[in-house]
């Protein structure tokens, strides 16, 4: 399969022209041992369609353990391949009108993955999700938690695409919601949440005010969890620079929200984010 490049050059894809793909520090397995990438080129340059490589990419994603150790590797190859996508000229939604396709977004997360690292799994209570989108984080959630997984989104056609997702997959503990969460707030009564994902959504206009409802709906002693494009590196996805924050920015938010800084959390499994856990105080006086 031969495509273009942003700038109108042909480009082959197949193995020897992989190095000009390769992030810093990603090396190619060996030969004597072929990679779930090898193999997806080798499919490539037999003419397969750059969505199917990703479908097939995502699949084999979802088969393996969420532990860093075992995809570390892994995460190298989707982020290979998003950044084929994001060099060639394949058709796609811009950041302006709404979401990338869904099997390109999807390379992007380890969904299981990052919801472990960031305590969103067990008895941790009811979730609220503000910003499901596809559900990305929605259904891994759903399966990890005991309770129920409040899924807020303003585009109704997600939100009913979600629906559709969860009873396909006899997830009864999905409730999805269209919501101006950052107008109206979330709707649920204070203290009602044990976890708040607040993943790609803190570059909104008012993003202490959406913190300060985050703080309002958990419990006390409840986890936020917060992801973002990382700002050090260009990203093939997210805000603009401008408006992109930082780890450290978001943490000065939460805290003039109320919130507690817990820790920052490295994402071995999605490269191209950082991660952070805050929480409500246990202390009833702090407000």
């Amino acid at each position: 399969m031969t495509t273009k490049n942003l700038h109108g050059q042909p480009r082959g894809l197949n193995r020897s022209g992989l190095a000009s793909y390769l992030l810093p520090g990603r090396q190619l397995e060996s030969p004597q041992q072929p990679s779930v990438l090898e193999a997806t080129v080798t499919k490539a340059a037999n003419g397969t369609t750059l969505t199917h490589i990703i479908r097939m990419v995502g699949e084999s994603q979802s088969r393996r353990r969420p532990s860093c150790g075992s995809i570390s590797s892994f995460a190298g190859y989707l982020s290979l391949w998003a950044a084929i996508a994001a060099d060639t000229e394949v058709q796609m939604k811009g950041r302006e009108s709404g979401m990338p396709d869904e099997f390109y977004w999807g390379t992007f997360f380890n969904p299981a993955c990052i919801l472990d690292r960031l305590g969103c799994a067990g008895p941790c209570g009811d979730v609220v999700e503000f910003g499901c989108g596809y559900g990305t984080f929605t259904i891994p959630a759903a399966r990890a938690v005991q309770g129920r997984v409040f899924a807020l989104d303003i585009e109704s056609d997600l939100v009913g695409e979600l629906t559709r997702k969860a009873d396909a997959e006899g997830l009864s503990n999905v409730i999805a919601e269209v919501r101006d969460f950052v107008s109206d707030g979330c709707g649920l009564p204070d203290g009602q949440a044990g976890y708040a994902m607040i993943f790609n959504i803190l570059h909104v206009e008012d993003p202490v005010g959406l913190l300060r409802e985050a703080r309002r709906v958990l419990a006390p002693g409840g986890l936020a969890g917060v992801i973002h494009w990382r700002t050090d590196t260009p990203t093939p996805r997210g805000p603009s620079m401008p408006i992109r924050p930082s780890a450290a920015q978001c943490r000065t938010w939460g805290e003039e929200a109320g919130l507690e800084f817990v820790r920052d959390e490295s994402l071995c499994c999605c490269s191209w984010h950082w991660g952070m856990v805050m929480r409500r105080p246990l202390c009833p006086g702090i407000s």
